[in-house]
């Protein structure tokens, strides 16, 4: 009878050793997903301050060169009316055609400006972004890297033709945050995140999601910087 207690005994604990086993993996997995939910929502309003600045450093800009352009055509309209009231109708009719002049560059500075991005746009298809804000950080960083060669084709300013330059572009590791990450499996997707986890710790926009994840596995989230 005594043995049959015991026995009952160390069924019980069996049991209950299962059943806090369970608990932990569950509260393991749990663990994990809250991670990765932290690490999403930190990206996304990394990435939304990002373009927050970016857009409006570009409207400060555009404002300013358009207030530039106003001043100056008001200047230079002030001193041409100037020199038709003094009687120097020559002087003002070469300020008049300097301004057509200068008209006749913006317009084909333009016109260039539009063929260049529709070429970049073009090229920029064949990749695969993690979204329309990364796309468009690829494509402020590029464009101005880009010039015409001797036959007027676009190509990057080392010599290298766009698509080439874009292939090295898209394997730059400082790189990574702006592409859709690649699925890995077996021990190279262990051996990746080991890695991630020993290397030195680096900002939020330069790690990939993989690295992220295995800080935050590791413990180490604390240790990124933005």
């Amino acid at each position: 009878m005594a043995d049959q207690t015991n026995d009952n005994d160390v069924n019980d604990n069996e049991d209950d050793n299962d059943t806090n086993s369970d608990d932990l993996s569950q509260r393991k997995a749990s663990l994990k997903e809250e991670h990765q939910a932290l690490l999403k929502q930190m990206v996304a309003e990394e990435l939304k301050q990002m373009k927050g600045n970016v857009d409006k450093a570009y409207k400060k800009a555009e404002e300013l060169a358009r207030e530039n352009a106003r001043l100056k055509a008001e200047a230079q309209e002030k001193q041409r009316k100037q020199l038709e009231d003094e009687g120097k109708h020559y002087e003002a009719a070469k300020l008049k055609l300097a301004e057509y002049e200068e008209r006749e560059k913006i317009l084909q500075e333009k016109l260039t400006s539009i063929t260049r991005d529709r070429e970049l746009e073009k090229h920029l298809g064949s990749l695969e972004f993690r979204n329309d804000f990364a796309r468009e950080t690829a494509f402020k960083t590029i464009l101005p890297e880009l010039v015409q060669d001797e036959d007027g084709s676009w190509v990057h300013k080392s010599g290298a033709s766009i698509n080439d330059y874009l292939k090295a572009f898209a394997k730059d590791p400082n790189k990574d945050f702006l592409f859709k990450p690649k699925e890995n499996s077996g021990a190279g997707s262990n051996s990746n995140k080991n890695s991630a986890s020993m290397t030195r710790p680096k900002s939020l926009a330069n790690m990939t999601t993989e690295e992220l994840l295995a800080l935050a596995d590791s413990g180490k989230l604390g240790s990124i910087t933005f």
